[in-house]
């Protein structure tokens, strides 16, 4: 794939992303999002398609500018409610409830914890504390 390298300046590295993201999607025959989860097995717990999904994923991580957050946010998408995707909303509100994570996989375990006590999906609870924290006031 031709786009796998990096591009420089944030507008066109993003639609270098972009573009690269469509030209995987196309060699590996996604055109639905039924294609695309069963891709990245969102929802799936058959162990006989892990080792496969992630290479996927890794083929996924190969792209510039894609990461964990980016195929969660896909996995999620495409309907899987067990994953969240972490971003700055999202640590900024682990921060302020004084939690502290480390890395990305940690944060993400927190919010899948808390969202099993709430008796809600990850991926709603999730999404309700990125709208909040999108229109609140920094605290600072």
């Amino acid at each position: 794939m031709a786009h796998l390298g990096r591009c420089h300046d944030d507008i066109v590295s993003k639609l270098c992303g972009m573009s690269a993201v469509a030209e995987l999607f196309i060699a590996e025959g996604l055109e639905t999002e039924e294609d695309l989860r069963v891709w990245l097995c969102a929802g799936s717990s058959d162990p006989q398609w892990t080792a496969q999904c992630e290479a996927n994923a890794t083929t996924l991580l190969a792209v510039h500018g894609i990461g964990p957050k980016t195929i969660d946010f896909f996995k999620i998408l495409c309907g899987e409610q067990d994953t969240a995707a972490i971003d700055m909303h999202i640590t900024a509100f682990l921060e302020r409830a004084g939690v502290r994570v480390t890395s990305y996989e940690q944060a993400r375990q927190v919010i899948r914890e808390a969202a099993a006590e709430l008796a809600v999906p990850a991926a709603r609870l999730d999404h309700s504390i990125w709208t909040y924290m999108s229109k609140a006031k920094p605290t600072w």
